[in-house]
């Protein structure tokens, strides 16, 4: 990849139109670099932070699953006997796990990209009347 390269340096081995290469190596503005000296490795943060986002998420239900496993007979048990002074029937729900995993997925991707689509809408005025 060499990544040691400016990112402007870098994209235009691979784009010719000088205006396309310019709005693919704007990522280093966003913290104050300069296309043209900021190593174009800087480009890749942007999919980390969205393959970070998705994989927070999996970590998250990961441990909860587990918790929830083993405290949930118990609390049933407990408020059963407490709310109604009866034992609860219950009976732990795969499927609702598997749902849940898909609902983490999605929520964190979406938690991941909406920033990046919701700054890419915003005007140049818009984004400098921020500083």
């Amino acid at each position: 990849m060499q990544a040691f390269l400016g990112t402007y340096t870098h994209v235009a081995r691979y784009i010719k139109d000088d205006f396309l290469r310019r709005v693919f190596s704007f990522h280093p503005l966003l913290v104050g670099g300069n296309p043209f000296a900021t190593p174009s490795v800087y480009t890749l943060v942007a999919q980390f932070e969205k393959q970070w986002g998705v994989l927070q998420g999996l970590l998250s239900w990961l441990v909860a699953v587990p918790v929830s496993f083993a405290i949930a007979q118990p609390l049933a048990r407990l408020l059963g006997q407490t709310m109604l002074d009866i034992d609860l029937d219950f009976a732990y729900d795969w499927l609702a796990v598997a749902i849940w995993l898909g609902v983490v997925i999605i929520s964190a991707a979406y938690a991941a990209i909406s920033p990046a689509r919701h700054a890419a809408r915003i005007s140049v005025r818009e984004a400098l009347a921020y500083a």
